[in-house]
């Protein structure tokens, strides 16, 4: 499994979870010619569509980059690291919407302490 590559994987994946292209492009929230295409070798994934298939589907990060481990994180994902992850997925605009919001809250929680 180690000799494979990362298009074989997520099309090794895709079976293990019995899915065909499409209800996976779906789950993905992708275009289904993507997922085609990525199978195929003639499209790459990106660190980012990496880190979501990762989050989607509980799938160790090590396995789908280079085949090494089970397939499957042995434990869940750790809040911090899903947040990260979920983090990433967003656009520049989208980032800075969210850090606004994070400095409110702390801002906030800092207040509730103060008094």
């Amino acid at each position: 499994m180690g000799g494979m590559e990362i298009s074989g994987r997520l099309a090794e994946l895709r079976r293990r979870e019995n899915m065909s292209q499409t209800a996976f492009a779906k789950r993905l929230k992708v275009n289904p010619s993507l997922i085609s295409k990525i199978e195929s070798g003639s499209a790459r994934l990106t660190e980012q569509s990496i880190d979501h298939i990762c989050l989607v589907f509980g799938v160790n990060d090590a396995w789908l980059r280079c085949g090494k481990g089970e397939m499957y994180a042995k434990k869940p994902v750790e809040d911090e690291e899903r947040l990260l992850s979920m983090f990433r997925l967003l656009s520049r605009e989208m980032r800075a919407l969210v850090l606004k919001k994070i400095q409110e809250l702390l801002a906030i929680d800092e207040e509730k302490w103060e008094k």
